[in-house]
């Protein structure tokens, strides 16, 4: 962090800017109740570092990145509350929570997501994209069934990216994964063969889409749509 830098604002981020997305958080704040800012709570604790004697690095945290509308995945599917459910395949950590409420996103339910899909084997925390979340209760609605996504990876520091390289030539881990930019996640959906997950993200069309049968997952992200 350079001399003079706020933690957790952006670099060049003008006052004007700042004031500006503060307000739109307090906006944000005032539309969702008590109980659904108490709702984001992870139930199993956390285990230790893959990597021994990392540091969780939370220089990467954006506290701005909340209570800002939800994205147009979402907009399209009403003004409820959004609710997920989840399973942490290398943690086994549960969360559940009500990321969102119409067009606003919950403030203290992103925070908690940041630090749940956070690199386990490091320690370190990233901002996850919330459209992330948008892309999940799509596919919850499509189903039609309320259930548990078991997370396989979520976000990825570029060291944990490197090793995962590193341990096979097929292991299908790109140099440049959107997962290092907290824009990814690897599930599998408690109510749905990975299959149909996948047939129904790729109908959904908001993003990239890859299918791994071998591993039983699907790999969603936010970046332009493409399916593997």
């Amino acid at each position: 962090m350079n001399k003079g830098e706020t933690p957790g604002i952006q670099a060049g981020l003008s006052r004007r800017s700042f004031l500006g997305r503060a307000l739109a958080v307090g906006a944000g704040l005032m539309t969702l109740s008590s109980a659904d800012l108490a709702q984001a709570m992870i139930v199993k604790a956390g285990q230790n570092g893959f990597f021994k004697g990392s540091p969780a690095d939370t220089s990467n945290v954006n506290p701005l990145a909340i209570g800002q509308p939800a994205s147009a995945t979402t907009r399209r599917l009403g003004s409820s509350k959004r609710r997920l459910a989840f399973y942490h395949t290398h943690t086994g950590e549960d969360l559940e929570l009500t990321y969102a409420v119409g067009r606003i996103y919950n403030p203290v339910a992103l925070e908690q997501l940041n630090t749940y899909l956070g690199d386990f084997r490091t320690g370190e925390i990233h901002e996850i994209d919330p459209e992330l979340m948008d892309i999940l209760w799509a596919l919850q609605q499509k189903s039609g069934k309320r259930g548990v996504f078991s997370v396989i990876s979520g976000y990825r520091s570029p060291r944990t990216n490197a090793y995962l390289q590193g341990r096979s030539r097929r292991s299908g881990v790109a140099s440049r994964s959107l997962h290092m930019e907290g824009r990814a996640i690897d599930v599998r959906f408690s109510e749905e063969p990975t299959e149909a997950l996948r047939d129904y993200a790729i109908d959904l069309q908001a993003g990239g889409v890859g299918f791994y049968p071998e591993s039983d997952f699907v790999h969603l992200d936010t970046g332009k749509f493409r399916t593997w």
